[in-house]
């Protein structure tokens, strides 16, 4: 379990401390507090080994493919001044975890002693010049090293590419997922269908049906088939199948983060803006569930939300899964330059929301 996290001049964070993190952790605060780069801050150091990770932030921003590579990462620094060094430190499973990211303008690309065989070309780019991006990892004493960089020689047009040192420290991070808004176009059928076969063989499929029975009380079943190599998963109700992405958002949601949850045991799943796709109504059963699976799976989760509903329902749904002691809610606050972080937990959320007190 990822325990605390710290931040230094990364996005919008000249220095953000968040500490007493818990296995299921609530992020709050106005617009532009920095909740959603919270979530890309440990995305980046958990996979901190995977340069692709780089394009996926932009993506889930919605912003295009960079058209030069130096735009992969200049967004990350705080106000977009180069010159001050990345720094992600954390505490996950009594390891110290340490990420920095340094520019670089004198790394040689064109060094013949490089191994190619730590080389792993993840994205093209059509950019012309650029300069390379140092990393190192440390995980209590080990580390590793390496740069990120253009590499002119792969491809008509460059590739981003990545050399390592010391390439084993003693320390697997937890698999980690950042789960953004599901849509019905980004659902992956076949994706979804190998986690309900890991359900099926393990016998808890019915933890499923009795998800999606929280938006729709008339499903009896999940069902994957298969037509012509084309893989589907089916909602099977009283009266009729339809596809599940003709089933809407929210069912679409609830189903990948349940899924991911329950088949993904011991990582970090990171959801941004919890509340959005459902309503309130179904909220608190809707955390209940999570909770639950998060227990089973022994998986953190992490979430943002802009909700008062969404906290009133977490604090219900979690203290009835037996987990209030698993959970804490922490506000982040903006005050000119300077980043906080104000911690509340379970029981302290509780009281707060029964006395009616704004803890967004």
């Amino acid at each position: 379990m990822l325990e605390s996290i710290k931040f230094q001049n990364f996005r919008g964070f000249k220095d953000l401390d968040l500490s007493g993190l818990s296995q299921i952790t609530l992020l709050t605060g106005k617009n532009s507090a920095g909740k959603s780069s919270v979530l890309e801050g440990i995305f980046l150091l958990m996979g901190y080994a995977l340069p692709d990770n780089l394009e996926k932030i932009r993506m889930l921003r919605g912003l295009p493919a960079a058209s030069d590579i130096t735009q992969l990462w200049e967004s990350l620094f705080y106000k977009f001044d180069t010159s001050k060094a990345i720094e992600i430190s954390a505490k996950c499973q009594g390891k110290h975890l340490d990420l920095k990211y340094e520019r670089d303008d004198a790394f040689s690309t064109l060094d013949t002693n490089q191994n190619v065989l730590n080389t792993f070309v993840v994205f093209s780019s059509s950019a012309a010049s650029y300069y390379t991006l140092h990393y190192s990892f440390t995980a209590d004493e080990a580390a590793q090293n390496g740069h990120l960089f253009l590499n002119p020689a792969i491809g008509p047009n460059g590739a981003l590419a990545m050399t390592r040192k010391n390439n084993k420290v003693g320390f697997e991070t937890p698999n980690t997922q950042i789960v953004k808004f599901v849509s019905v176009g980004r659902m992956d059928d076949l994706e979804l269908a190998g986690w309900l076969g890991t359900l099926n063989l393990r016998g808890d499929h019915q933890l499923i049906v009795d998800a999606l029975k929280i938006i729709d009380p008339d499903i009896v079943d999940i069902q994957t088939v298969v037509q012509q190599r084309y893989t589907q998963l089916y909602l099977i109700t009283k009266d009729s199948s339809i596809p599940l992405k003709l089933a809407g958002d929210g069912i679409c949601k609830l189903l990948y983060c349940v899924l991911y949850v329950l088949c993904n045991q011991n990582s970090i799943v990171l959801i941004d803006e919890i509340e959005n796709g459902f309503h309130y109504s179904m909220q608190e059963s809707f955390w209940n569930t999570l909770a639950k699976a998060a227990k089973k799976s022994n998986t953190q989760i992490i979430a943002t939300t802009h909700s008062y509903e969404c906290i009133k329902h977490a604090v219900d749904g979690i203290a009835n899964a037996g987990m209030q002691d698993k959970f804490s809610l922490h506000r982040i606050d903006r005050i000119g330059e300077e980043n906080r972080a104000t911690q509340y937990s379970g029981e302290l959320v509780k009281d707060a929301v029964d006395s009616l007190m704004e803890v967004r």
